[in-house]
This record gives structure tokens, C-alpha cells and sequence, in this order.
């Protein structure tokens, strides 16, 4: 003979309790991977800003030597060409 209804109801009991514990692991996952997300994106941020800042006081200080006549203004290297000292 057959499993009862009882038995059928309490696998199927058992599996559902089994998928919601397995869906709130994987919930779980991706909470901690949006947060990491959030920090790196968030530093990232940062350094732009800090980047930005370094070149636009860069630029101020070359008009500013420009209007002094002091001379060549230093020339401000992109990070994209390397320099090569040889």
C-alpha cells in the first residue's frame, strides 16, 4: 500500500520549510554582497573626488604661475601615458 496523506502532508510540510530556510540563506548572501557593493562603491566615490581635487588644484596652480610670468607651468601628466625616464 501506498504512504498516507499524513506522511505526504509532512514531506510536503518539511520540503516547504526546507525552501524557505534555503531562500533566506541566499536573502541573506545578497544583503552582505549590496552592502559590500555600497562600501566599495562609496570609496570608489572618494577617491574620484580626491582625484578631481588633485587635478583642479593642479590646474589653479598652473594659471597661477602662467599669470606670474614665473616661467613654464609644470605640465600635469595623464595616468594614462606612463612617463619614461631613460
Amino acid at each position: 500500500m501506498g504512504r498516507s496523506e499524513t506522511d505526504i502532508a509532512e514531506d510536503e510540510i518539511s520540503r516547504g520549510q526546507a525552501a524557505e530556510h534555503e531562500i533566506e540563506a541566499v536573502r541573506a548572501e545578497l544583503a552582505e554582497q549590496i552592502a559590500a557593493r555600497h562600501e566599495v562603491q562609496a570609496r570608489l566615490e572618494q577617491e574620484v573626488a580626491q582625484r578631481d581635487r588633485i587635478i583642479a588644484e593642479a590646474a589653479e596652480t598652473e594659471a597661477s604661475l602662467r599669470e606670474s610670468g614665473s616661467g613654464a607651468a609644470p605640465t600635469v601628466r595623464s595616468e594614462s601615458r606612463p612617463h619614461d625616464d631613460s
